[in-house]
């Protein structure tokens, strides 16, 4: 019985290592052998479509046709063809011209294959690529606009998005698509693209390779939250960053550049006496509600004032010459 117990304990110990080496291994290999990654950022080719928001931990970013990286820093540009690898302790957030933005999480392997907007037109065509890890994408005003484009592919699916937040996770060959608030999706297998699945709010589908998406499941509040932790980047400053479409956080807008709150400086006023109590003014908040009857009465009174003024000065008249004005 000893003998059995120490032989169960032996192969769960082996399965295990093989399991972490395999890991280990995949994660190293998420970066091309022999990559030479710089420290100093030089931009790609073509158009810029996009910029790094936010960064924590270290990420890579490889161009189109080339054999270097570099070190992702906040404030970069992004180009089409552009690769993304992040390192198991970075996260990165993008944002593109079409006003969406996309978060990647530690250990993911990301590509924009195409990404266009034309701001006249307010179109536009996004072809993005997840091969690894996983990914938030928030996508803004997508059914207001003409002809959307905006498709994400895995390993074993394709997601067209009608709107507008939702996460994507690889492993493998198994694609998990979760819709998030005011969110509609259409998934499908790369096997079957004529057999799309819908998944809308808070429902959840997995694709399979060479199988179809699996029926949408709810997904509870707790387990949306806990996704949604691997999506927070830590700021410099060792505080969280505000979520996507939060008014309150950490971060804020000012004069276009993301910056922590506790760094506004409010504007600073001459001093008040001590005992100073604002003197109260009308509520400007107040609602001023008007009945059909009383709008009459008003309208009415207004006729009456402009006759009256019609009445005493008949404009079509000649008025006398001025007194004391020569002839």
């Amino acid at each position: 019985m000893k003998t059995y117990k120490g032989s169960l304990i032996f192969i769960n110990i082996l399965i295990l290592t093989v399991f972490l080496s395999v890991y280990a291994y995949g994660q190293s290999s998420l970066l091309p052998e022999g990559l030479d990654i710089k420290e100093k950022y030089m931009p790609g080719v073509g158009p810029q479509v996009g910029r790094v928001l936010l960064v924590q931990g270290k990420a890579v970013i490889i161009h189109e046709e080339e054999e270097e990286g570099f070190w992702i820093m906040k404030g970069i540009s992004l180009y089409k063809g552009d690769k993304i690898v992040t390192m198991p302790d970075g996260r990165v957030r993008l944002g593109m011209n079409d006003g969406s933005e996309i978060t990647i999480a530690s250990n993911s392997d990301f590509s924009i294959e195409r990404s266009s907007f034309d701001r006249a037109k307010r179109r536009f065509s996004s072809f993005l690529k997840l091969s690894v890890g996983k990914a938030r994408f928030f996508v803004k005003e997508i059914v207001d606009r003409r002809h959307p484009e905006y498709k994400v592919k895995t390993a074993t699916a394709v997601i067209g998005v009608r709107g507008s937040d939702f996460i994507s996770g690889v492993t493998g060959f198994v694609t998990h698509v979760t819709a998030l608030e005011d969110t509609e999706l259409e998934v499908f297998s790369l096997q079957y693209p004529d057999q799309p699945v819908i998944v809308t709010d808070f429902n959840q589908t997995m694709v399979v390779e060479g199988e179809l998406p699996t029926d949408p499941t709810i997904i509870s509040p707790e387990d949306i939250e806990t996704m949604k932790r691997d999506f927070v980047i830590i700021l410099d400053t060792g505080e969280e960053e505000a979520e996507e479409g939060e008014d309150e956080g950490t971060l804020v807008e000012e004069a276009g550049v993301l910056i922590p709150l506790d760094e506004l400086v409010e504007p600073e006023g001459p001093a008040l006496p001590e005992g100073y109590e604002e003197p109260e003014g009308p509520d400007i908040f107040a609602e001023t509600i008007i009945t059909n009857q009383e709008e009459d009465i008003l309208e009415q009174e207004i006729e009456i004032g402009e006759s009256i003024i019609e009445d005493t000065i008949d404009v079509s008249e000649e008025l006398p010459a001025f007194p004391g004005v020569p002839e």
